[in-house]
């Protein structure tokens, strides 16, 4: 009786752990290779944060790192959510005309295992404004949408700002972000 009593409590445990912390699936890109996919068991904290203001705040207390802010966007786009996944957080803006995420991940270059997609890189620059490199992608959609994502790596944070939207919209928005 005592043995079925520990098996009980002690698999219960056990689904109740599985179960509150379930594997992420990621595409991640790898120093030597181009496709890798990674498995992490990684909590996912969907935050209740009604503003972009309070969204950028969180992202500074939470991660310590400095924060990228959209300066401009879209007519008619607004702060939709915010998640947090292990190091890094997802922001999320929407409009009639399409879709933003803005990821920040903190972390040293060897642990960040860089994003990756199936984007192609069609160029990159010196933004003055971050003091860093930016790489623009692009990605053709089967609904003839394109989406483009700019990346933005420094030896400890990974930035990447995706959008399905126009390009010269997109570009925009690129040009005007800054660090907090």
């Amino acid at each position: 009786a005592i043995a079925i009593v520990v098996g009980v409590v002690g698999v219960n445990g056990v689904v109740s752990t599985v179960g509150r912390s379930g594997y992420k699936y990621g595409e991640f890109e790898g120093i030597d290779s181009e496709h890798e996919i990674v498995w992490n068991n990684t909590s996912v904290s969907v935050e209740d944060i009604g503003s972009e203001e309070a969204a950028y705040q969180k992202i500074k207390e939470q991660l310590n790192i400095p924060v990228l802010r959209l300066s401009y966007m879209p007519r008619g786009t607004r702060f939709t959510g915010i998640v947090f996944e292990g190091q890094g957080a997802i922001m999320s803006f929407e409009s009639e005309k399409g879709v933003i995420r803005l990821v920040q991940m903190s972390g040293m270059m060897d642990e960040l295992n860089m994003h990756f997609s199936d984007r192609e890189e069609y160029d990159s620059f010196y933004s003055r404004r971050l003091n860093e490199i930016v790489s623009l992608s692009k990605n053709e959609l089967q609904d003839n949408k394109t989406e483009y994502s700019a990346d933005i790596r420094t030896k400890t944070t990974y930035y990447c700002l995706s959008g399905i939207l126009e390009k010269d919209e997109f570009e925009k928005v690129v040009e005007k972000l800054y660090f907090d």
